[in-house]
């Protein structure tokens, strides 16, 4: 049974076990099919909750479980970009080390059996050093980014403002407060594991 289910069925056994209790509450000691029904219910909640307990376990576990794969797969991805850059620094010094030889003996080709290596001029390319000193005019204007924060600032002002105006006409028709292009999700929830 899934989580949900078994949360439904505790509910409706757990609704069902009190009504029988107030039904014997109310007629005295009531019947012994009565005493026995209220302890078959009893043993029907008692037996979800055991299971509401354990599958809330198992769900808790394997949501954790699943948060420290995610932090060692980041982890793996950090260690992966790390050994790349290893890969590439040592490939640079060897490109150095290749055109220095090549320089040295004035040649511009050096052919083994399967492969020829080549030295060729690389265009001219700009190395930028402090971006806050370059001038305007060299500048590219970034995209600007949606600011949330002001956005949700503004939906709540547009709240207030139709609250205001229901509680002066509980019949007027205000229409939700709304800010273009954006769509407002509202009771998100997330889960903690503790």
């Amino acid at each position: 049974m899934t989580l949900f289910e078994i949360e439904s069925e505790l509910t409706e056994a757990m609704e069902s076990w009190l009504e029988a209790d107030i039904a014997v509450q109310d007629n005295g000691e009531g019947s012994v099919e009565a005493a026995g029904e209220l302890e078959h219910l009893r043993s029907i909640v008692f037996g979800y909750l055991g299971a509401a307990v354990e599958k809330r376990d198992r769900v808790a576990k394997f949501m954790l479980h699943l948060k420290s794969q995610e932090e060692l797969a980041r982890a793996e991805v950090q260690r992966m970009q790390e050994r790349a850059q290893r890969f590439s620094r040592a490939r640079e010094r060897i490109k150095g080390y290749v055109a220095a030889v090549m320089e040295s003996q004035g040649v511009k080709k050096l052919e083994g059996e399967h492969y020829t290596l080549g030295l060729r001029k690389t265009p001219d390319s700009i190395e930028i050093l402090d971006e806050k000193l370059i001038p305007d005019r060299h500048m590219v204007p970034r995209d600007p980014v949606p600011d949330k924060r002001s956005i949700m600032e503004e939906y709540k002002i547009r709240d207030a403002i139709r609250a205001r105006k229901l509680e002066k006409d509980p019949e007027a028709k205000v229409p939700e407060p709304s800010v273009p292009g954006t769509a407002r999700r509202q009771d998100g929830r997330t889960v903690v594991i503790s």
